[in-house]
């Protein structure tokens, strides 16, 4: 869904209906298959807090997984989480 973001502009009704749904329910939200800053940028403004894909890392073996996460876990801590509160 998030490759059709930027192909078609309506698209974004559908992730933002997503989100909207799950904040209404307390939910945490990841995009998946974020592929471009462009695209992490819209979703961000339309509150999605989480994102997976290419823009951050290629698939990676368990123990790449674990150095990676290693790596990345203290700037992830600094880093605010978007919220609408």
């Amino acid at each position: 869904m998030v490759q059709q973001v930027f192909e078609d502009t309506s698209a974004l009704a559908t992730p933002k209906m997503i989100l909207a749904m799950a904040y209404s329910l307390g939910l945490n939200t990841v995009a998946v298959g974020v592929e471009t800053a462009a695209q992490r940028t819209c979703l961000m403004q339309a509150g999605c807090a989480g994102f997976q894909g290419f823009l951050f890392s290629a698939p990676l073996p368990a123990d790449e997984f674990v150095a990676f996460v290693n790596k990345y876990a203290p700037l992830m801590r600094r880093t605010r989480i978007h919220s609408r509160t």
